[in-house]
């Protein structure tokens, strides 16, 4: 290899080390498009893959300086938005739902090295009651994703930025879908635990290995 060949190398190895701190990933796969109903009871579309993980623990966090917006408009500029529940502690109602889908989530993460699994919330964005009863929309959760290692504490993966999209009907679905108990809350949960186990989830194989440097390129 030329001087000038390894320079290039060196350069795009850099280059993505330099983005490798912060990565996202998007879970567009939550759309209700792709959950199969049956009666009152959802049943979300298996999906070809595995645990990578087997999960001890999880620590999430919702920062206090989170903006909560309780205007009633198609697309409030905030944080949090969330109108599921009566006016109250919206920050502690939404880690209330965020808790209850990590944990359902993570039940089946039974297989691998066991780890913590730390959560930081950037973004809860649900229907306004304008949106829920004309248009409907999406729910957007955006969170911090980490995983460590139980005993060590090791950062296995992350932290990475985790956004997912779920489908929200609207009009006369979505007072429909309330009456047969099929909430905001219930749709928000499902694809919280969804949006977990695809993140931590697929083929062994695709299981990150430890960097091993950069003559690693040249086996």
């Amino acid at each position: 290899m030329t001087t000038k060949s390894l320079f290039l190398v060196l350069t795009v190895v850099l280059g993505l080390g330099g983005c490798d701190a912060l990565k996202s990933s998007r879970s567009d796969g939550l759309l209700l498009s792709e959950v199969k109903m049956d009666g009152r009871q959802p049943i979300v579309a298996s999906v070809a893959a595995e645990s990578r993980y087997s999960v001890t623990s999880i620590e999430l966090t919702v920062p206090q300086t989170l903006v909560v917006s309780e205007a009633n408009q198609f697309y409030p500029k905030a944080d949090v938005v969330w109108r599921g529940d009566p006016p109250g502690d919206r920050l502690a109602q939404v880690k209330s739902i965020l808790d209850e889908g990590l944990a359902v989530g993570a039940s089946t993460l039974i297989q691998g090295p066991s780890v913590v699994v730390s959560v930081q919330l950037e973004r809860f964005h649900a229907l306004t009651e304008k949106a829920r009863y004309s248009v409907g929309g999406v729910h957007d959760v955006v969170f911090l994703l980490t995983v460590k290692d139980t005993e060590t504490g090791v950062v296995l993966e992350g932290p990475r930025r985790v956004e997912i999209a779920i489908r929200a009907a609207g009009n006369d679905v979505a007072i429909a879908e309330d009456e047969a108990g099929r909430t905001q809350r219930v749709v928000i949960v499902e694809g919280v635990a969804e949006a977990l186990r695809r993140e931590l989830s697929g083929p062994m194989s695709t299981m990150r290995s430890p960097k091993r440097g950069l003559f690693a390129l040249f086996r």
